[in-house]
C-alpha cells in the first residue's frame, strides 16, 4: 500500500482551522476519509498554540464568531486544572484537546478502523520547547490502529 508519493496531487489532502477541531469542518475530514479513503488521518497540534491561550483565558469579551469556536472545546478546558502554572495548563490543554478530537474521529470512523483501512494519529508540534526534548520536534501522541498494528510505507520525504 502506497501513503505518499513524490506527486502531491491526489496524495495529501490538508484541512486547517483554529483549535484542530474535527467537528468544526467535519465535512471536509467526512469526505477525506471516506470519499477519497485516505489511510492516515492526522490530526496535528503544536505548542504555545494562541488560540489554546485565548480559550485559556477569559474570553467573553471576544467577537460572538470566536466565542462560538471557542465554546466547542469547553469538555477539554474542563480537564485541565486551573490551579497550575499557566505554562504547564498550556501544555496539558493541547493534549486534552487532542485526546477529544481522536475521540471524535475514532467515533466516528471507528468502522473503517476496525476494517484496517484507517489510521487516526494524533501528534504535537512542540514549536516552543515545551515538552522538554527541543524546539520544532514532533511528537507522536496516540495512533489509534486495528490490532495495534498497521503498517506504513512512506519512501518520500513529507514536506510540511
Amino acid at each position: 500500500m502506497e501513503f505518499f508519493r513524490i506527486d502531491p496531487f491526489d496524495t495529501v489532502f490538508t484541512i486547517r482551522n483554529i483549535w484542530n477541531t474535527i467537528l468544526a469542518n467535519e465535512w471536509s475530514v467526512e469526505y477525506g476519509v471516506e470519499h477519497l479513503e485516505t489511510p492516515i488521518l492526522l490530526i496535528l497540534w503544536h505548542t504555545n498554540c494562541g488560540a489554546v491561550k485565548a480559550g485559556l483565558k477569559d474570553f467573553h469579551h471576544c467577537s460572538p464568531a470566536i466565542k462560538r469556536e471557542l465554546n466547542h472545546l469547553e469538555a477539554a478546558l474542563s480537564e485541565v486544572d486551573k490551579n497550575t502554572d499557566f505554562h504547564k495548563q498550556w501544555v496539558e490543554w493541547v493534549k486534552e484537546n487532542l485526546d477529544l478530537q481522536l475521540e471524535i474521529a475514532y467515533e466516528k470512523f471507528k468502522s473503517r478502523v476496525e476494517e484496517g483501512k484507517l489510521a487516526i494519529v494524533g501528534a504535537i508540534l512542540d514549536l516552543g520547547n515545551s515538552l522538554g526534548e527541543g524546539h520544532g520536534k514532533l511528537h507522536t501522541y496516540k495512533i489509534l490502529v486495528k490490532d495495534d498494528h498497521m503498517e506504513f510505507d512512506i519512501s518520500t520525504r513529507i514536506l510540511i
